[in-house]
């Protein structure tokens, strides 16, 4: 077997793999990702009734099932790309046509989550919606301020890639 179809095999396995990964939906007992986590504290916070708690629940579930069968989708596209990608020649048709179909359920995914959050915020009182509100203000200033900072860390590592291009020329100059 060649070098070629070894690496080829390698990266369609970890592609396949990355997938699964990725896509899984979390057991009950695994630990959650630091947003997720976020949100659940959040609402811990509202002093939810024991019925809201077990509207939102309700509404999480559901969510979930149809999110189910969104990934598999996902997932059906991912393994027909990584066949495109081992063809000898890929046909453009066809790509576009998983292109399209990938912004199409990914466009449903987010419709869904939007829907989803709106149906949690429709079962909250007056105060908790107030509440809520401030606090979603809150996490969208911080994470609108950590994005300046990355975008400022960005540009000082971007010029000092050109402070050094500038004094390599400057260094040519002199010499000459």
């Amino acid at each position: 077997m060649n070098k070629g179809m070894i690496w080829l095999s390698a990266i369609a396995f970890s592609l396949s793999v990355n997938t699964a990964t990725v896509f899984a939906l979390p057991a009950d007992n695994m630990k959650k990702c630091p947003g997720h986590e976020y949100k659940e504290k959040m609402l811990e916070k509202l002093n939810l009734t024991d019925a809201q708690k077990n509207q939102i629940e309700d509404i999480k579930k559901q969510y979930k099932e149809g999110m189910r069968a969104k990934f598999g989708e996902l997932k059906n596209l991912r393994s027909q790309m990584i066949d495109l990608v081992k063809s000898d020649k890929i046909d453009e048709n066809q790509l576009n046509q998983l292109v399209n179909q990938k912004k199409e359920i990914l466009g449903s995914i987010l419709k869904s989550k939007i829907m989803m959050k709106n149906q949690i915020y429709n079962v909250l009182n007056d105060d908790q919606k107030k509440q809520y509100i401030d606090m979603m203000q809150k996490w969208m200033d911080k994470k609108m301020m950590h994005m300046q900072k990355m975008d400022k860390k960005d540009q000082t590592e971007s010029n000092e890639g050109v402070n050094l291009m500038d004094e390599d020329d400057t260094n040519d100059t002199d010499s000459e």
